[in-house]
């Protein structure tokens, strides 16, 4: 991991721990304040993890897809446990709908690395056919023998 990825987890961190120690927010019936903080916490670094994303691949930008895929996979698996003990009936519709806008952003961000991926697909197999194309004197090609 690079330094300043190891910084920026670091930070984060920094962050989640600073949150969750705020003042307690009035919430929704079942949600205490520390619960809301933590929560709120995890979503602004999904947020933050799919969006600076979606910025590297729209620019063009060459980013470190293991360590976007590990950040992704860390925020959405806390997002996952926090879903096992808060029912989405008890978040506050802020909550609720920040979490809604981070869905759809994930589908964005699906679909620009399945568009990605699958422009690497075609550049390969195009370069497979071209090197074969250069490696290959015609002898067991079918076109040549007048076949």
């Amino acid at each position: 991991m690079s330094e300043q990825a190891h910084t920026s987890l670091v930070k984060e961190a920094d962050t989640h721990q600073q949150l969750t120690q705020a003042e307690p927010v009035q919430t929704g019936r079942y949600m205490s304040g520390q619960e809301y903080a933590r929560l709120e916490a995890i979503i602004e670094r999904a947020e933050r993890v799919v969006e600076e994303e979606i910025r590297a691949i729209n620019a063009h930008e060459a980013f470190d897809l293991e360590e976007a895929a590990y950040r992704k996979s860390k925020v959405m698996l806390e997002l996952e446990r926090v879903g096992e003990t808060v029912a989405l009936d008890d978040l506050p519709s802020a909550l609720v709908d920040r979490l809604q806008n981070l869905r759809e952003r994930v589908a964005l961000n699906l679909k620009l690395l399945s568009t990605q991926l699958e422009t690497v697909r075609d550049l390969s197999s195009k370069l497979t056919d071209a090197i074969r194309e250069i490696d290959s004197d015609g002898t067991y090609d079918a076109s040549a023998g007048g076949l």
